[in-house]
């Protein structure tokens, strides 16, 4: 495993874990779509925290670097968890 395999591997173990236990997928999907603005950062973070799929997978689906991905994964956090206790 790469050095960016495994830290995106990383990434998605912290995501799942920061992602509160009481709540369903369907629910996220819900809270997602109600408060995430940007198209990508909603399809971005569903598959991060529901699809468990890694950044580099998900920025290639987007078509934007993995860095880029990052940045719009990290956005749409903030909006999300701003909302959601």
């Amino acid at each position: 495993m790469s050095d960016k395999e495994l830290i995106s591997a990383l990434i998605v173990i912290i995501a799942s874990l920061l992602a509160p236990k009481d709540r369903d997928n369907y629910e996220w999907v819900d809270l997602i779509d109600r408060w995430v603005r940007s198209e990508q950062g909603r399809h971005a973070l569903k598959r991060l925290m529901i699809d468990n799929v890694t950044v580099e997978r998900i920025s290639e689906e987007i078509d934007r670097s993995p860095r880029h991905t990052s940045r719009i994964i990290s956005k749409a956090k903030t909006e999300l968890f701003k909302h959601v206790s």
